[in-house]
């Protein structure tokens, strides 16, 4: 490798979604009607870093992650996006640097890097 070439990062890349109710307890008075259950269609999108000689399959990835999440299916759940993020993070390749967003009906959302 030149002096001048920097070494490319690699992801590889799943995106998935889920339907379930959520809330936020703590929503500041001009939101407070996110105080309520409220149902969202969640995007989720997972990025594993990866060496070039990819050692995580994507596909047995999504299948892994759309297990996961079929514990929130359509369920009540006191977490917000951080919190489902955080949660994945945990749980899928906690050594690997990773980038998961998650999005309320694919437009807001948050994206958080471990």
């Amino acid at each position: 490798m030149k002096e001048t070439e920097t070494k490319s990062k690699i992801y590889i890349v799943v995106r998935t979604s889920f339907i379930a109710f959520h809330r936020w307890r703590e929503a500041p008075p001009e939101f407070d009607y996110l105080r309520n259950w409220h149902r969202h269609n969640f995007y989720v999108e997972m990025k594993v870093e990866e060496s070039d000689n990819r050692e995580i399959e994507f596909n047995a990835l999504k299948d892994e992650l759309n297990e996961f999440l079929r514990g929130y299916e359509n369920k009540y759940l006191d977490m917000s996006c951080e919190d489902i993020a955080l949660e994945l993070a945990k749980r899928f390749y906690p050594s690997r640097k990773k980038i998961i967003s998650i999005f309320e009906d694919n437009e807001n959302g948050v994206e958080i890097e471990t």
